[in-house]
């Protein structure tokens, strides 16, 4: 009896534990794949470093190196491509009912599924993987 009183306990408290599948991607080089039906649409994959809380990407043959924003271990802000650097008051309204983050939904080794977009809805800019080499 005793050890069916433990059993249920130890199942009800494992119930209860969130056990996030992800976690925060870390400092190294990185490949984005999208997926098919942007690629479809016109978008490119494209290559970026993280570094020191720091997304390092080229864009228009220039290389930027842009201030990331963590909202937690699998979600992040990049500011400069995911939201303006600079800011007016129409932008800062827009921003408060629309702030798009990287959303890391799945990690498999070095393989990070995401989607970009609203956290709390399924409105998706793009969607793929992104893939640390070295």
């Amino acid at each position: 009896m005793k050890n069916i009183i433990i059993l249920l306990s130890f199942t009800f408290f494992c119930a209860f534990t969130i056990n996030s599948e992800t976690k925060r991607i870390p400092d190294g080089n990185y490949k984005t794949v999208l997926d098919k039906k942007f690629k479809k649409v016109g978008l490119l994959d494209y290559d970026f470093k993280i570094k020191d809380d720091k997304f390092i990407i080229k864009i228009a043959k220039k290389i930027e190196s842009l201030d990331i924003i963590w909202i937690d271990e699998n979600s992040f802000r990049v500011i400069g491509y995911t939201e303006p650097l600079v800011k007016t008051e129409e932008i800062e309204e827009i921003l408060k009912e629309y702030r798009a983050t990287f959303n890391i939904t799945k990690q498999n080794e070095k393989i990070y599924t995401f989607y970009l977009g609203k956290e709390s809805e399924n409105d998706t800019i793009y969607s793929g993987k992104f893939i640390k080499f070295n």
